[in-house]
């Protein structure tokens, strides 16, 4: 069932995944936000849909001219609540960047958007989250490399991912309405 999805809206953002419990986990982040950090919530809400790809890994892109945040099943399922939310509000920080007309990519804008993540995920995630948070911008996740060499990459799931995007914007995808 390639291209099938259910889709939800959330306070106004279409959530596409193809299981109802991925889309559960998101309301509760989005929730979670709204609660604890309204101020990234508000931008969030500008998001056309959050859609998750059935592949048990972590890539993950915002689209910021499209309103449309993609990530790969992995991220939904395996994070812990204040993660998954501080992973949302990093992309949130992403949004109001390209608002300003920031670059969009590069060492600056991930900088802020990890301090923002940073900041929340401290406030309510444990140490390891922090930790784990810490390395992955040490070893600058924006940027693919080969694990064995260090070497840059090309990754192909980024294809993935915005031939998803490109589906989901010319209504090539089925959509379950829960």
């Amino acid at each position: 069932m390639k291209n099938v999805y259910y889709s939800k809206k959330i306070y106004n953002i279409e959530i596409l995944a193809s299981t109802k419990i991925e889309i559960d986990i998101i309301k509760k982040a989005l929730l979670f936000i709204k609660t604890h950090a309204p101020q990234s919530f508000s931008r969030l809400k500008k998001l056309q849909a959050i859609i998750i790809y059935p592949n048990k890994d972590y890539n993950n892109i915002l689209f910021p001219k499209e309103n449309i945040y993609i990530c790969q099943q992995g991220t939904i399922i395996e994070s812990s609540m204040p993660y998954l939310a501080s992973l949302l509000i990093h992309e949130a920080h992403h949004l109001l960047q390209y608002k300003k007309d920031q670059k969009h990519h590069g060492q600056k804008t991930e900088e802020e958007a990890y301090e923002a993540q940073r900041k929340f995920l401290k406030k309510y995630g444990t140490k390891a989250e922090v930790d784990w948070l810490d390395n992955l911008f040490k070893n600058e996740w924006w940027i693919k490399r080969d694990k064995k060499t260090k070497n840059i990459i090309y990754d192909k799931n980024d294809d993935i991912l915005k031939n998803l995007l490109i589906n989901y914007q010319k209504n090539k995808i089925t959509k379950i309405l829960i």
